[in-house]
């Protein structure tokens, strides 16, 4: 018999019936609401005995100490992707996390733990037929608690983005896109795209996701329409407030912090900004404010995107070009000699090789000194099965390794510092390269490039916690 103690078990809300993939001792408790009938839940023969220990997890907000258990947990008859969470029993009469919890899709009950987690194999991607199923499962019920709750969606839309995230990562490609039309059929649809945010993502009137107006959004600097329904504001509430609009957020400060860090190591630096969108940042920087900032070239393809700009920031050191990627890419825009060159969101949309080559040629542009800066989502969100199929809007994730490669085509002779960092939510990656003086290249230069990417593979084997990092960015560095 397992060794058994006292602690508080955090699990996803449930419904429907169970048929448990993972499998792991039963408490001998009887069951509570929200969570799985104990008799269902068996050891799995010949499962490997092993517990996964992070440093850090976050709930709702909350930050749990380091010593907790993590288990997989289920839900509607395929493993859920999501986590059953042991928990400290001193935090079960804590009326602030009891409260904090249950605002999402977690319901809180109070039972015995053990000791030691158990495991089985993953489970095999689930094909069409169940995962269409799933989904329509899921559909129906979020569909009932917006009718019941219009103005509080929260529980009903965590409930949404963690069950469609459960079936993507469960999912094969083929089965995804299957759910992804189970979705678009579904009244639920219709519910969420009452919402601005999601349908502005989702009728892209640019033509494409992602567009700078959508962005305003998540700046706080357009309101809800007048004529938004009760049901779409309080979708929209929900999220701005999710991790990909906080991160948009601290992006935008990290780039203003490094305009005015350039305007102080530099006298009038020239800062070029690559699909500029409607250059937000420009607003945070006090640099640019109290015209320290000798040029700032804002490209776009977006004429839409550029008239903005140049409302926004008349008479001040931008100037906007109407160029594309392409253009660059194929040499019909020629920029050099910058201090500072970056591309905030479009590395989402590239591939390896498009993005590899960017990096070089936006590195041939940097002054001596100068930095260059790229940002690209981590594939982390919660929130991407929401985006993927409510929203229409699929990114390019890349891991730090994936970062890392980026810039594997430029010469370890030619930059002094090379380092990647985390914004404060933990989902975007930021890879950050300063270019040499021009001074002659020490002996081994190229040997301890390797080393470092080495290093830097050594660090990123173990998987990151989920939740925002502690403390503010995570940062790794190579400086010369």
């Amino acid at each position: 018999m397992p060794v058994w103690s006292k602690g508080i078990v955090v699990g996803p809300a449930t419904g429907g019936s169970f048929r448990p993939v993972i499998h792991i001792p039963s408490p001998p408790v009887a069951s509570s609401p929200g969570l799985p009938d104990a008799n269902l839940l068996e050891p799995a023969p010949r499962a490997r005995h092993r517990v996964r220990r992070f440093r850090h997890y976050f709930v709702a907000g909350v930050g749990l100490p380091r010593w907790f258990i993590c288990c997989v947990t289920v839900l509607n008859g395929f493993s859920a992707g999501a986590r059953t969470l042991y928990i400290p029993m001193s935090l079960r009469n804590d009326p602030g996390f009891l409260r904090r919890a249950n605002q999402g899709t977690l319901q809180l009950a109070i039972g015995r733990a053990p000791k030691f987690a158990r495991p089985a194999p993953p489970a095999a991607p689930i094909e069409l037929e169940i995962a269409v199923s799933a989904t329509q499962t899921l559909l129906d019920r979020v569909d009932e608690r917006f009718q019941q709750a219009p103005h509080d969606t929260g529980p009903a839309m965590y409930e949404l983005q963690s069950g469609l995230g459960a079936i993507r990562s469960a999912a094969t490609p083929e089965s995804w896109q299957g759910v992804v039309a189970r979705c678009l059929a579904h009244p639920v649809g219709q519910a969420v795209w009452q919402d601005p945010f999601t349908a502005h993502s989702f009728r892209k009137p640019r033509g494409y996701s992602g567009d700078a107006e959508l962005l305003d959004y998540l700046y706080g600097l357009s309101d809800v329409p007048a004529r938004t329904s009760p049901l779409g504001a309080s979708i929209f509430k929900h999220m701005i407030a999710q991790q990909g609009g906080l991160s948009v957020r601290s992006r935008g400060e990290i780039l203003a912090d490094l305009i005015d860090e350039t305007a102080s190591l530099f006298k009038s630096p020239r800062v070029l900004s690559i699909a500029c969108g409607h250059l937000r940042e420009g607003l945070l920087s006090s640099a640019l404010k109290e015209g320290r900032v000798g040029e700032l070239v804002a490209l776009d393809q977006d004429t839409l995107s550029l008239a903005e700009v140049d409302r926004v920031f008349a008479g001040t050191a931008v100037r906007t070009v109407n160029h594309s990627v392409r253009d660059i890419l194929a040499g019909k825009a020629r920029f050099e000699g910058f201090h500072f060159v970056y591309a905030a969101g479009l590395y989402d949309y590239l591939t390896e090789r498009v993005a590899a080559r960017l990096t070089h040629i936006m590195f041939d542009m940097l002054a001596p000194g100068g930095r260059l800066l790229v940002a690209n989502f981590a594939p982390r969100l919660p929130e991407v099965a929401y985006m993927e199929t409510f929203m229409d809007w699929t990114l390019i994730y890349r891991t730090p390794k994936q970062m890392a490669a980026l810039s594997d085509n430029i010469s370890g002779d030619d930059w002094k510092s090379h380092r990647l960092f985390w914004d404060a939510h933990g989902n975007i990656i930021f890879l950050d390269i300063v270019k040499r003086n021009g001074l002659a290249p020490r002996f081994g230069q190229e040997m301890r490039l390797l080393d470092c990417r080495a290093k830097w593979m050594r660090d990123y084997q173990t998987p990151r916690p989920v939740g925002p990092i502690p403390g503010g960015n995570a940062t790794i560095s190579h400086n010369r």
